[in-house]
């Protein structure tokens, strides 16, 4: 029993140590834990941010692709008119 007596004294350092260093750690895990909860709210701005500027750019990609069309469209008309227009001359 005296063993038992002797050791409470080194478990009692061993545990004021630890403690010690837990108490050093506890301020800089709540710090990390804050940078996190920021990081995670930064990140899910920027989630909401990618969403929308994606459906701006599809948006974007519709209505150039019916200006592109139209573009087109007129040039082949304008062609056809003047091939038409050749032909015409040609048969004269």
């Amino acid at each position: 029993m005296a063993v038992y007596v002797a050791r409470i004294p080194v478990i009692e350092m061993r545990l004021d140590s630890i403690e010690a260093r837990l108490n050093a750690v506890e301020p800089r895990m709540a710090n990390l834990e804050g940078l996190y909860e920021h990081d995670d709210k930064k990140l899910e701005i920027l989630d909401h941010e990618y969403v929308a500027l994606t459906a701006a750019v599809k948006r974007l990609e519709v209505h150039f692709d019916k200006i592109e069309a139209d573009g087109l469209r007129d040039r082949v008309r304008l062609l056809e008119e003047k091939v038409a227009a050749l032909e015409r001359n040609r048969l004269n």
